[in-house]
């Protein structure tokens, strides 16, 4: 099988190799980007207000997208993020996707994920989309009164037609990633 359409991701995710390997809640070991159809990454921080308000809106989408072929992960960036405390949180969030540990922030360097939420969408051909879930957060903890741009959607939707996303990359408002 020829892997000629993981050249460009390899290249973009980073030349240490094409792969992060990261711990699930449920104590299995995935290596992303997996590398096969779409992929969408939402890297989250389990106490940032702006995920937690946004979880049921990415629950949505999840579940609205997954049953057009697209794979989610929540993946969490709290350095000291565990297998229980993901799943609770989960629970709690009413999050029922793919999710993953990314404690020492190695895939979201890569992708270059900044704040909490931010979604990186990958497509076979490399990073198609990276930026905000849509317009709610005028600030930190600030909402808009009302979303104008689900920029997740559209750029999902845009790559679904075999297009490009008409903005490929969105400031996500949110909490600061760590970067240690």
């Amino acid at each position: 099988m020829a892997i000629n359409w993981l050249l460009p991701l390899l290249a973009l995710v980073g030349a240490s190799g094409s792969q992060v390997r990261l711990a699930s809640p449920d104590g299995t070991t995935r290596l992303l980007p997996e590398g096969r159809g779409l992929e969408c990454f939402v890297f989250v921080l389990r106490d940032c207000p702006n995920a937690n308000q946004a979880a049921p809106e990415m629950e949505r989408i999840a579940k609205a997208y997954a049953a057009k072929g697209v794979r989610f992960w929540i993946v969490f960036e709290d350095p000291d993020v565990g297998e229980a405390s993901a799943a609770r949180h989960m629970r709690e969030f009413g999050l029922s996707w793919g999710a993953v540990l990314d404690p020492e922030h190695r895939l979201a360097r890569k992708v270059g994920a900044r704040a909490s939420p931010e979604a990186s969408v990958f497509r076979r051909g490399g990073l198609a989309y990276r930026g905000r879930i849509d317009d709610r957060f005028v600030s930190p903890g600030q909402l808009r009164a009302q979303i104008t741009h689900r920029d997740l959607r559209e750029a999902l939707d845009a790559v679904l037609a075999g297009h490009k996303p008409a903005r490929a990359r969105t400031q996500a408002i949110g909490c600061v990633l760590p970067r240690s």
